[in-house]
């Protein structure tokens, strides 16, 4: 039996709520820049500016860990969310589209860190590999949420989307509220840290960091629209890009951890890449729904 009193089934549950609220933005996409008047090349620059505000306040991790715990700031940051998100969905011109647009990705970027520093501080006190299931957690709720706000936005429009997202979160925040120890970043090892840890390697591992959460955006985020665009007629399921993406990530995550410990983590990113490369280069020559389909299916593997 699951005790969820304990700070490891807990943050799951946190990171399946992030990834509940991901796939609800990826599945109505194409139902939100319809409305917006978005085309695709704005949705692109909107992806874009996504990406740099996720990035940027990843970033600031850092200096926010100094002065909170990670429990007081998801506590702030999942409103922020659940505001974004709604105003996102149920945005009606492009500049509340782009607007709401950057503080979602600012808020995805926040709750990342510190959903991420509490699940890496759980596996620490364990002992043991567990942190790529977490993350399994969040893609295994991410198909979920993609073909339901799919299905919700084409017959009931973006608004009960939005509400769909706006309870999800209130969840999440009250798991946050009353199971999540308060942990502070301790003085002395912060100060070690920042001694001892060589700036090349760190600079190397933020790009790459960076770099893939950009492929991420892209896949899922495009996911709907692009099959959309191919098959008009199946527009009521066109969060299967994001459905397939999600359910091949969370395969892949809730076996990573057994994986790391059989073989070589340098060897199992490259090959990573390879798939993720094959995938994305499937995408970019298919016409065909179902091929497309397959190929989000090899990205998720891949990333």
């Amino acid at each position: 039996m699951i005790n969820l009193r304990h700070p490891r089934a807990a943050i799951m549950l946190v990171f399946a709520g992030f990834g509940a609220v991901i796939g609800a933005w990826a599945g109505s996409i194409p139902h939100v820049t319809e409305a917006s008047g978005i085309n695709n090349f704005q949705l692109g620059l909107g992806l874009t500016a996504l990406t740099l505000a996720t990035v940027a306040t990843m970033a600031l991790g850092g200096t926010i860990s100094r002065h909170f715990s990670n429990r007081t700031v998801l506590l702030f940051t999942i409103p922020a969310f659940a505001l974004a998100t709604s105003l996102l969905l149920m945005s009606a011109s492009p500049l509340l589209f782009f607007t709401s647009l950057i503080l979602f990705g600012a808020s995805i970027g926040l709750m990342d860190v510190f959903m991420n520093a509490e699940a890496s501080a759980i596996e620490h006190d364990m002992r043991k590999p567990i942190f790529t299931t977490f993350h399994g957690s969040a893609s295994a709720a991410l198909p979920v949420f993609a073909i339901a706000s799919s299905i919700i936005s084409t017959t009931l429009g973006t608004f009960a989307t939005s509400m769909l997202v706006a309870g999800t979160l209130a969840l999440t925040w009250a798991i946050v509220y009353f199971l999540l120890p308060t942990r502070h970043l301790a003085k002395k090892e912060e100060s070690s840290a920042a001694i001892l840890s060589p700036r090349g390697p760190l600079i190397i591992m933020g790009l790459t960091v960076g770099l893939s959460i950009a492929c991420e955006t892209a896949a899922v985020f495009w996911s709907a629209k692009l099959l959309n665009e191919q098959a008009p007629s199946l527009a009521v399921v066109a969060g299967l890009g994001a459905a397939f993406y999600g359910i091949c990530n969370a395969a892949m995550r809730f076996f990573g951890d057994r994986l790391r410990t059989r073989y070589d983590e340098m060897m199992l990113m490259l090959a990573s890449v390879a798939l993720a490369m094959a995938g994305f280069a499937t995408l970019g020559l298919s016409t065909s729904f179902a091929l497309s389909v397959i190929a989000f299916a090899c990205v998720g593997f891949g990333v």
